[in-house]
């Protein structure tokens, strides 16, 4: 019988035991948390995907490489020449390559020839669309003289090593695929940037039994000389008015602003309800203080959780557009650096690497705290607290236990299951400032330990109540 014991090493490097036998693997092979034993194993496959798509050859042109103006920026990747574009009659359907990650919660969608980006990942038990996903590719108009481009996916892009909307996320990734002896599955995309030589490699995984989709990144420079660069994660969710961002920080600045704005309320506006926004708007977090973000539409009841460390990954940005066609569209970012006007400095040799996880949220009335292992909504309705919790796996047996001073508001020993999320209705009153939660999984494994200010917790979202 072939035993396997998974472990991890001082220096984080995860091993595996073959008959006592101890063999390396990269450290995006394993997740620091276990899997739950009987989960299915997670597969990665190729495939094909049809799409109307803008014939952008005929309408690009090459500028020169030392321009005289701003139309060359980009050398050597195409600009478009947006005189010749006819929208009825530049479509063509063309199939696209694909790799396909799956296991028994997700169906993620890669495109290696469109930056390796996640085109769609699909949520199995609500069937839903994690974030945005478009159906035909066409170019977004963004700055430099109309003529700078990107295909406005939605799903995850991966941009380097320019401050955003690089041409690398327009070109194709080489790649491999990978299994795993724990179950897991990977893809592993990489590229080099032309004009700098700087690498960017990302590995794209799924776990068994879990909700989310694992990225382990490394920008680096194989160069001989130092390089100014960034790296900036980028997902998109098309919704209501009813979405709301969600960031742990106390300050927030505008992208291209100088004014500091308190986080989320300022000036009398809630700027972290979407339905505020009345124009085109972008915010940066100042000195984050969690290693949770995310989005929540509480019309459609869904939403997304960002996780990664603050310290690895110091970028933190929304932006959004009260209205861009029939939808409503908000971008949430993660980046190298804190805002876009600064840039890393990487020495010949250097790299930078850190992980991070996007996990689906479905009817928990929205987030307020998120772990890798659970993520928990608290908000006031009618002089009670509503409490919801989501984990990213299955923990049989968890407690989720909640108290104000000294005085226990709940403790309840349930199956947390992604399929459906634990809501708990429960009456609030007490002398404390302060409510703590505690959920604990098997063997008192701490899931989430977390103390709110009481007068800080937000009532429950409701459409009809004007400026929150």
């Amino acid at each position: 019988m072939l035993l396997i014991t998974l472990g991890v090493l001082a220096a984080g490097c995860p091993f595996i035991t073959y008959h006592a036998t101890e063999q390396r693997y990269p450290p995006h092979a394993f997740p620091t948390e276990a899997s739950p034993p009987e989960a299915p194993r997670a597969r990665v496959y190729e495939g094909t995907l049809t799409l109307p798509t803008l014939k952008v050859e005929a309408l690009s042109f090459t500028t020169s490489p030392f321009p005289m103006d701003r139309v060359g920026r980009g050398y050597p990747y195409p600009n478009l020449d947006r005189r010749r574009r006819r929208p009825d009659k530049d479509f063509e359907d063309r199939t696209w390559k694909t790799v396909v990650l799956e296991n028994e919660y997700l169906k993620v969608t890669t495109l290696p020839d469109l930056g390796g980006r996640v085109f769609e990942a699909i949520f199995k038990p609500t069937g839903e669309q994690m974030f945005h996903r478009v159906n035909r590719l066409a170019p977004f108009d963004i700055w430099e003289c109309a003529t700078s481009w990107m295909f406005a996916t939605g799903g995850l892009r991966f941009e380097f090593p320019s401050w955003g909307h690089d041409r690398n996320t327009e070109e194709p990734w080489q790649y491999t695929l990978h299994t795993w002896p724990n179950g897991t599955a990977s893809v592993s995309y990489v590229r080099v940037d032309v004009r700098t030589g700087l690498r960017f490699r990302n590995h794209i995984s799924l776990d068994p039994g879990r909700t989310w989709i694992r990225l382990n990144c490394e920008l680096s420079n194989p160069t001989d000389a130092s390089h100014e660069c960034m790296a900036w994660i980028i997902t998109g969710l098309t919704g209501t008015k009813g979405i709301e961002f969600i960031l742990p920080t106390t300050y927030a600045v505008e992208h291209g602003g100088e004014e500091t704005y308190r986080w989320p309320k300022s000036a009398g506006v809630d700027w972290s309800h979407f339905r505020n926004w009345r124009r085109m708007q972008a915010f940066f977090a100042l000195d984050w203080t969690s290693d949770f973000s995310g989005l929540y539409d509480h019309e459609n009841k869904r939403g997304v959780v960002r996780w990664a460390r603050a310290e690895h990954m110091p970028g933190l940005k929304l932006w959004g557009s009260p209205r861009m066609g029939e939808h409503y569209y908000v971008s949430l970012y993660g980046g190298t650096c804190q805002t876009m006007e600064e840039r890393l400095t990487l020495a010949p040799g250097e790299v930078k690497s850190w992980e991070e996880l996007w996990y689906p949220l479905a009817r928990t009335h929205g987030l307020t705290e998120a772990t890798r292992e659970v993520a928990l909504s608290l908000h006031t309705r009618d002089g009670k607290l509503v409490a919801a919790v989501m984990p990213t796996r299955v923990h049989a047996g968890a407690t989720l236990h909640i108290t104000r001073g000294a005085k226990t508001l709940l403790k309840k020993t349930v199956d947390l299951t992604p399929q459906t999320p634990l809501v708990e209705t429960i009456d609030g009153a007490g002398e404390g400032k302060t409510l703590t939660v505690r959920i604990t999984g098997a063997e008192a494994r701490v899931l989430m330990n977390r103390t709110l200010e009481v007068d800080a917790i937000r009532p429950v979202f409701r459409m009809d109540a004007g400026k929150q």
